[in-house]
């Protein structure tokens, strides 16, 4: 699983929730690296923060989408609060 947020304390907290599941996380702090991490590391699922600097969630999803090997792969957009909107454009996006 890639987890993607720039906040540490919300990356270390899903860290630790997935770790104590057995559960494999990549934490990726960085925006503008994700792409590139993700694309080494092939997650079957992506976590992605919709509010990040620089790079969003939405444009990362859509930039992953662009990509033959993660037009299948299961992204799940995180957001502090959740608006229609948000959610409509997290899908648009391809998430």
């Amino acid at each position: 699983i890639a987890c993607n947020d720039d906040r540490p304390t919300v990356l270390n907290a899903i860290q630790e929730f997935l770790n104590d599941r057995s559960l494999n996380v990549v934490p990726i702090s960085d925006p503008v690296k994700a792409l590139m991490q993700v694309m080494r590391c092939r997650p079957d699922l992506i976590l992605l923060d919709v509010t990040m600097p620089n790079l969003d969630g939405y444009e990362l999803c859509s930039l992953l989408r662009r990509h033959p090997s993660f037009r299948k792969t299961s992204v799940i957009a995180t957001v502090i609060s959740v608006f229609a909107f948000s959610c409509r454009r997290a899908i648009a996006g391809g998430g």
